[in-house]
């Protein structure tokens, strides 16, 4: 079992330390050969082995394609000794077109890519009490995403020098993850590789804080996670699980000359189409559907990975009851914003506008958004006109006075929608269910943006872009370059209090700390308390309200029901 193995890997990972020298790990599968990564941490010399690229699967290539992650032989003299991080799995496009024209590689991708990297701290943890492990997941929307555009020095920085173990996994994106043919036993490629034997804090951001959420209900992983946080996310977002993802392989399947008289034919004919002709195809299509549900592959609904049970019933099965939930006051400009950025611009393929056509964004262009993105047939569904009338008394309010408005008004309403619709308003939704179960659930608010980046973005000081916080977090620059010798005293100041209450959560299940009170959600639908990260870190619970006293209206009306996957 695939499960199996990382599990006696984290274990032996856990419990072994060798300061000084390389250490080494010898399983069954290979041996793992790492490195010590020596630095500084709140004034301590401190020093975390790390294990790059340990492939936890025979690489998923020619009939292992479109199947299951397959258990690795045993070879206990092979041994695997990384000093880089693996390449990312297989894009929805060719990365190799977007690296400059010097030959440079900057993103290597492969579909042998089902690998792992690890960092533990150099001092073995006392006996008998082994270091707790958080699991990290990428996110890009399930069909973009890699290691490496997130580092790993940072995760070790923050982490083990927090006596925490961190895992990064990658998994298999777009086709080679999520093609499905909608039957009712479908098998999710994703779900394979978590997690047996440890309890695990789960960490994501984007797409990932869905994989988190369902791994949380899942019979497979579920009496294996102890606690998650999800970044931005969730089961509720439109563009999470979608129908869509059938259409999207039918498409590709006809497109390759797949689409035969069986499964069985159609699925061998996939398993020797190559990466090229794969491209070839998605990249006639564009990289994003112009909808809210705007990904072509994801995860659905399936009888397997959910044992047949609705999310109403698994949500009151599970054990896992603590969740620690972000969000920024600007997610959707990652759909609104075309930054330039390699990693992030995908994503604002179809509606985003570079800074100097943001003021060119009229009311004109705000309605038809609403009525035909925001809130169009597919997304709204039987209650359409309700919900457009919902949508439009809110984020009208306050422009009956077009010639007295700020300069981009409406671009700043067409993002809070986006926001609003793609991201909060859909974990709001979640909290709201999960509250009448009892879970354990916490909020942050990142409302900062580095001074130097202001005026890129285009919008008010404080609308910073979605995963923004993974700039402070780990080594990630998602929108624009970021050194970190710029980090001012405020920047250091609220990243060592969010990795402290990030610690203390994933060793107790509660982000509270003595510096910083973090307030549990509770019972309170409307006001939901959150910790503001900015200029000040502190509990708060205001910002929320009209938000939730909106979306949870829209939600209650079958907002992106007809989106979701359902068996």
């Amino acid at each position: 079992m695939i499960s199996i193995f990382f599990s006696t890997l984290l274990l032996v990972l856990v419990q072994t330390a060798e300061a000084n020298s390389q250490p080494v790990v010898k399983l069954d599968v290979y041996q793992a050969h790492g490195f010590v990564y020596q630095y500084q941490e709140n004034g301590r010399n401190l020093s975390s082995n790390v294990y790059l690229a340990l492939p936890y699967a025979r690489p998923p290539l020619g009939e292992l394609r479109l199947e299951r992650p397959v258990p690795l032989p045993s070879n206990p003299t092979r041994i695997v000794n990384n000093t880089d991080l693996p390449p990312g799995c297989v894009q929805q496009e060719d990365m190799a077109e977007l690296d400059p024209p010097n030959g440079r590689i900057t993103y290597p991708t492969s579909e042998d890519c089902l690998m792992l990297n690890i960092f533990t701290p150099s001092t073995p943890p006392p006996k008998g009490k082994p270091y707790p492990v958080l699991l990290w997941i990428h996110g890009g929307g399930f069909v973009y995403g890699m290691n490496r555009f997130y580092g790993w020095p940072q995760s070790a920085r923050h982490f083990n020098s927090r006596g925490i173990v961190v895992v990064h996994i990658q998994y298999r994106l777009n086709f080679y993850g999520f093609f499905a043919f909608g039957t009712k036993k479908e098998t999710m490629l994703i779900s394979a590789c978590l997690t047996k034997q440890l309890l695990l804090p789960l960490s994501t951001n984007t797409s990932a804080s869905l994989v988190v959420t369902q791994n949380n209900l899942s019979p497979y992983s579920r009496n294996y996670v102890k606690q998650t946080i999800q970044s931005s996310g969730g089961l509720y977002s439109p563009w999470s699980n979608t129908v869509k993802t059938l259409e999207s392989s039918n498409n590709l399947s006809k497109s390759l000359g797949c689409d035969l008289a069986t499964r069985e034919l159609t699925k061998k004919c996939l398993k020797n189409v190559t990466v090229k002709q794969v491209h070839g195809v998605l990249k006639g299509w564009g990289r994003m559907r112009n909808s809210m549900d705007l990904i072509y592959w994801g995860p659905i609904r399936d009888d397997d990975f959910y044992d047949g049970k609705s999310l109403a019933q698994l949500n009151k099965e599970t054990k896992v009851r603590k969740t620690l939930y972000g969000c920024t006051k600007g997610d959707g400009l990652i759909f609104t914003f075309d930054s330039g950025s390699v990693i992030a611009k995908v994503f604002a393929y179809v509606i985003g506008r570079t800074v100097d056509r943001q003021a060119n964004f009229t009311k004109a262009d705000f309605l038809d958004h609403v009525n035909n993105y925001l809130a169009s047939e597919d997304a709204a569904g039987p209650n359409v006109a309700e919900i457009r009338k919902l949508l439009l008394a809110y984020y009208l309010r306050g422009s009956s006075n077009e010639s007295s408005l700020p300069e981009k008004f409406w671009y700043t309403r067409f993002t809070d929608a986006q926001t609003e619709g793609e991201f909060s308003g859909g974990q709001i939704w979640e909290m709201v269910e999960k509250m009448s179960l009892n879970w354990q659930q916490h909020v942050y608010f990142l409302d900062y943006i580095h001074p130097s980046h202001r005026p890129l973005v285009g919008i008010d000081i404080t609308y910073e872009p979605h995963a923004y916080e993974y700039q402070y977090l780990m080594d990630a620059q998602p929108y624009f370059p970021f050194n970190k010798s710029e980090t001012n005293p405020t920047e250091l100041e609220f990243t060592k209090k969010l990795v402290d209450a990030f610690a203390s959560f994933i060793k107790t299940g509660n982000p509270s700390t003595k510096a910083v009170p973090w307030p549990a959600v509770g019972q309170e639908k409307v006001k939901i308390p959150y910790l503001r990260v900015g200029q000040e870190v502190l509990a708060e619970n205001t910002y929320f309200i009209e938000i939730a006293k909106l979306w949870q209206k829209v939600f209650s009306l079958g907002y992106a029901k007809g989106i979701f996957y359902q068996q």
